[in-house]
């Protein structure tokens, strides 16, 4: 029996024949390599035997699933298949003959969808950046007008564009966008929440990527295909669909990483040790092992996925071969204890209850005031459109709110802020955004740069690779 939330039942590692001492292992390999893990759990035998959250990511948040989400439209695809609406070998052009111009024809003839679920489509670059450039255009227009360079099903290319075609295609043929068709189809009869999702300008979901799931929503989807789409008792995605798209349909071996050149399916890339997964961007996988009946979800903010895998393969696979035996149903559970680093808290310069009015910045602030708490470090900031941005900062721990600050798409999101007052280097205020739908974290640093003036960083980041940074320039009022 599932818990509320819990779409998986739990088990006693050593009762599915998994070593609990395994995520123990895996926990510590990952922090000393700092790769910017957030959540993992282990499936064995179809029970959760394992599961470890890094706070401030909680199991009932949702994250950013980026290219996760390629393995839901494919699976759209697959069932539309099935009910007869899309055929696999259907060129594209029959879904959107509007677009057939003498001149899309002739360089768009002969790709099919097969060529699109396996990102075989001949084109040499993602037409999604070109998609990106021109939000208020018509996406699909735009891909049909990019010429392939090889002929279809030869040459693979990560093809983030190719992935929205195919989400235009269900909604095309169906009248309804890949979330909302898959809502009575997948989501429901799993016991999935009904997800949030990104869509274009035009209504139509990415489709390369968007979807927001909390991990274990993401394990259920690995169960679903390691039972081949059946889910108590109900077929819910059909066997042939799950296999084909589980088998490698166009050579990936060019690649440098190891567990990217294995192959690649209709959205799911092909892995060492007879795996295969759904894979997105910063380290959010759910790793399918037929072999050992298992399931690994992850969700991360790292710039090294490689080195993730491994560490799945160098201490969470072996653990999945101990005898079984009789035990209690206790999963091995660590995550009221883990934590992302937090910085710490030390005296540093009195600026709080002061104004500090900025320069014209390109992230239009207007001015930010430090008031302090019994609890927390709150700052206050103001930008040009008049809005307020209120952010509680834990001293030595992370403090949730919802924020406005530094989104690009939605409504507020959840946000966790950690801080420190001064640091070994130079007397400053330093505050840490964990944005804890994504893999991405905000370092904001107040330093006293003169005679009445601060300087002010603002760096959006991952642990394992800097990433861009604004400086500005304000004076103490």
């Amino acid at each position: 029996m599932t818990g509320r939330g819990q779409l998986l039942p739990r088990s006693n590692p050593r009762s599915q024949g998994f070593d609990p001492n395994a995520l123990d292992r895996f926990v510590k390999a990952v922090e000393a390599d700092q790769l910017g893990v957030h959540s993992v759990m282990v499936v064995r035998h179809g029970h959760v035997v394992a599961e470890e959250w890094w706070r401030p990511y909680t199991p009932d948040r949702p994250h950013l699933m980026f290219s996760v989400s390629k393995a839901f439209t494919a699976t759209a695809i697959g069932l539309a298949v099935h009910e007869g609406k899309i055929g696999l070998d259907e060129p594209v052009l029959d879904i959107f003959p509007t677009y057939a111009t003498p001149r899309i024809r002739s360089i768009m003839a002969d790709v099919r969808i097969r060529h699109l679920l396996s990102m075989g489509s001949g084109h040499s670059v993602d037409t999604m950046s070109l998609m990106r450039q021109l939000p208020e255009h018509d996406w699909v227009e735009i891909f049909l007008s990019v010429a392939p360079e090889y002929p279809p099903g030869t040459y693979f290319l990560y093809n983030s564009g190719a992935s929205h075609v195919l989400s235009a295609a269900v909604q095309s043929r169906t009248g309804q966008s890949v979330r909302d068709y898959l809502m009575p189809r997948l989501f429901e009869p799993l016991g999935i929440p009904k997800p949030e999702v990104e869509s274009n300008q035009r209504g139509v979901n990415l489709g390369g990527s968007g979807f927001l799931l909390r991990t274990e929503d993401l394990a259920t989807f690995g169960q679903l295909y390691l039972q081949r789409g059946k889910w108590n008792g109900t077929q819910l995605v059909p066997a042939e669909w799950v296999d084909e798209a589980s088998t490698s349909a166009i050579s990936t071996a060019s690649h440098d990483n190891p567990d990217w050149a294995v192959g690649y399916g209709f959205k799911f890339w092909r892995g060492r040790h007879n795996s295969y997964r759904a894979d997105g961007a910063f380290g959010q996988f759910s790793v399918i092992l037929p072999d050992q009946d298992a399931v690994v979800a992850l969700t991360s903010g790292s710039t090294n996925t490689q080195g993730i895998l491994d560490a799945v393969w160098d201490h969470l696979l072996p653990g999945m071969g101990v005898a079984q035996a009789d035990a209690e149903s206790v999963p091995t559970r660590r995550y009221e204890s883990a934590s992302l680093s937090v910085p710490e808290a030390t005296d540093g310069p009195d600026l709080t209850g002061r104004v500090i009015r900025f320069q014209d910045n390109p992230l239009g602030l207007l001015d930010l005031t430090l008031v302090d708490d019994p609890d927390a470090l709150v700052a206050r900031l103001h930008d040009v459109s008049g809005a307020e941005h209120l952010l509680r900062c834990g001293r030595g721990d992370w403090i949730h709110g919802t924020t406005r600050f530094g989104v690009h798409f939605g409504p507020e999101r959840e946000v966790a802020v950690a801080g420190r007052v001064g640091n070994p280097d130079a007397a400053s205020i330093g505050l840490q955004l964990q944005y804890v739908e994504t893999p991405f974290r905000r370092i904001v640093t107040v330093r006293p740069s003169g005679e009445g003036t601060v300087e002010v960083t603002i760096e959006v980041d991952l642990p394992s690779a800097r990433g861009h940074r604004e400086t500005l320039r304000g004076r103490i009022g």
